[in-house]
């Protein structure tokens, strides 16, 4: 997970458990969860094919689709 860097880990541990506690009070829209679907399967294929870029451009993508609908939701 974290290829031996602390303060990777330190970073990942303090915001997954921030936006968890986020996604529990605020959920995900029916959109995002289809959304979600099809971004895991475009990093399955990526991962697959071996596509270092399409992975990095997926992965992404999937972090900017969360964002946007965890701000919605907090917005509402």
């Amino acid at each position: 997970l974290h290829a031996d860097n602390e303060e990777a880990l330190r970073i990942y541990d303090r915001y997954n458990s921030l936006l968890g506690a986020l996604r529990h009070v605020y959920g995900y829209s029916p959109q995002r969860r289809i959304v979600m679907v099809q971004d895991h399967e475009d990093t399955l294929e990526a991962l697959r094919s071996q596509d270092e870029e399409r992975l990095t451009r997926s992965i992404r993508s999937q972090c900017d689709h969360g964002m946007i609908d965890l701000l919605a939701n907090m917005s509402r």
